[in-house]
This record gives C-alpha cells, structure tokens and sequence, in this order.
C-alpha cells in the first residue's frame, strides 16, 4: 500500500509542477520523505494522498502533521495553515477549530481576531468541545468580542461535559476553576474551584497547580 501511495505521490508532484499551481501543493509533496520507513512517514503519505483527493478528514490530519512534524521532516506552519483552511471550507469542524487557533495566534498566517471567532463559533455549532472550550476563554477574557462571563461558563461546562473519556480538556477544567473562584459568571465556590483545579492538573494542566497550591494553603 505504502508503495503505492509513494508512486502516487511523484506523479503528483510531476503534475503540480508541470501545471504550475498552487506552490504550497507542491512544497507539500517535496516536504514528505518518502525514503522513511517510520509508520508514521506512511501514515503521513497516505494522509498526504487523501488530502490531494480533496479528503478533509485527511487534509486536517496532514494539517497537524505540518503543525507539529508528525511524519514529516519538519513543521511547517504555512503548510499547516494551507491544509487546515481546505479542510474548514468544507465544513469540518475540528478543521474550524484548529483554523480559528491559528488565526487567533497568527500561526502560519497574519492575526484576525474576527475571522477566529467567526470559525470558533461555526465549530462551537458542531459541539467539538475544544472550540466550545476555546470560545468560552474568548468569552471570560474579552478576546477578539465582548467579554461575556456568564456565557462563558455555559460553554465551558458545555466543552466539559461533552469531550470524551481521555480526551478531556484541562484548560477548560482550569478557565472554569478560575470562575468559581473568583465568582466570575457562577456564584463563587472556592470548593468547587478546588476541584475543577484538581481535575485539570490531573490531565496535565501545568497552571492549576499553582492555582491549587494558593487556594490550598
């Protein structure tokens, strides 16, 4: 299979290049090392091959790859960017999330604090708890729209309640901790802040630590 997709992939790169298109395709194929026998370089060129066939499951999965060199040579975040926004048109939500990110952070593109939540919002739509999650940061913290405390507590514990078991978000523990133990939104509950900062240290929030040790003293 594995040879297949490598010979898939140089007629690819012949074609890109012949038809002159698009130069984020083509650094996309001549990123790949199709000399590494790594599962994961072959998962990474069967996702690679997916993604060119207009996958979008695919073409977010190569996405991150690019993001965090998974499979690849090394990240590169213009390329993640690429993959990540042809996902998102259409209409894939973890894809609408991870776009959202990059905007938000100006990763692998300019800052537009709009465009982030915009696409927040459209994967929010969807339940993926990670936008849930992110646009209710936005929400507590007034970033890139009005700050809106109590919303951000519904989805907060919208994104809580719908990830799923080991893939639950620690931040999201942590930003709604920090609610209920400044009263931000929720009735102040110092006992239930302890505990959201417990469950977030416990899926490796590194900040609630601190948080747990103050309101523990």
């Amino acid at each position: 299979m594995d040879e297949k997709n490598i010979s898939t992939l140089k007629t690819l790169l012949e074609r890109e290049i012949a038809s002159g298109g698009d130069e984020r395709r083509v650094r996309s194929l001549r990123a790949l090392d199709l000399g590494d026998g790594s599962d994961e370089a072959k998962e990474a060129r069967s996702d690679a091959c997916e993604a060119f066939a207009g996958d979008r499951v695919a073409q977010h999965n190569l996405s991150i790859r690019f993001e965090e060199g998974i499979g690849v040579p090394k990240a590169d975040q213009e390329l993640s960017f690429y993959w990540s926004k042809l996902a998102a048109e259409q209409d894939f939500g973890p894809a609408q999330n991870n776009l959202a990110n990059k905007y938000a952070k100006g990763r692998g593109t300019l800052f537009d604090g709009k465009e982030a939540i915009r696409l927040y919002r459209l994967s929010a739509e969807k339940k993926i708890p990670e936008a849930l999650g992110n646009l209710g940061y936005c929400c507590l913290c007034g970033e890139c729209l009005e700050r809106d405390p109590v919303k951000a507590v519904e989805l907060l514990n919208e994104a809580i309640r719908l990830s799923e078991p080991g893939r639950q978000s620690g931040r999201a523990h942590y930003n709604l901790a920090r609610c209920y133990e400044r009263g931000d939104g929720v009735g102040k509950d110092l006992d239930k802040a302890v505990e959201l900062y417990r469950k977030a240290v416990e899926l490796g929030w590194q900040d609630a630590q601190t948080a747990l040790r103050r309101l523990e003293a």
